[in-house]
């Protein structure tokens, strides 16, 4: 969904929805991924915000948990990268839990195993620490919508 020159909007989740919608993907178990500036955004709407329009009282905390069908993860800056940044324009997703699965990595690669040894002085024991490489991948790709958000 292109950006249309504005940042995440009560619109944008509409749309997310109902593209969602058209491609019959269930209702229920559908998150909405974004950074913490697209939530201050959706919190300055009134839509989000007003008992008039949500029964719930996103301003109690100042976060919003979920709306609109969607659970929300806001997700703030991160040295891997986090939710993606090109110039101005931030993709967000929203996706429905069974278009995604977890995929990982070697899990242990023998010629060159991650693993590490640390002396921990409080327990007076050796820790074990594998490492694993994880990440997300698309299961159906109709369950899966991007949205653009202008941040300028």
């Amino acid at each position: 969904m292109p950006d249309g020159g504005v940042n995440l909007t009560v619109d944008k989740i509409r749309e997310a929805a109902r593209l969602l919608d058209l491609d019959e993907v269930p209702p229920e178990n559908r998150t909405f991924i974004a950074h913490v500036n697209q939530k201050d955004t959706l919190l300055s709407q009134t839509e989000t915000t007003s008992a008039d329009y949500n029964t719930v009282r996103t301003l109690v905390n100042g976060q919003i948990d979920t709306f609109y069908g969607f659970k929300f993860l806001w997700f703030g800056n991160r040295q891997e990268g986090g939710i993606p940044l090109a110039g101005d324009i931030r993709t967000c997703f929203a996706y429905h839990y069974d278009a995604m699965m977890a995929s990982y990595g070697d899990i242990m690669n023998f010629s060159n195993p991650d693993i590490e040894v640390v002396w921990d002085h409080r327990s007076q024991s050796h820790l074990v620490i594998p490492k694993l490489r994880m990440g997300a991948k698309v299961v159906l790709g109709e369950g899966i919508v991007k949205v653009d958000c202008n941040e300028a």
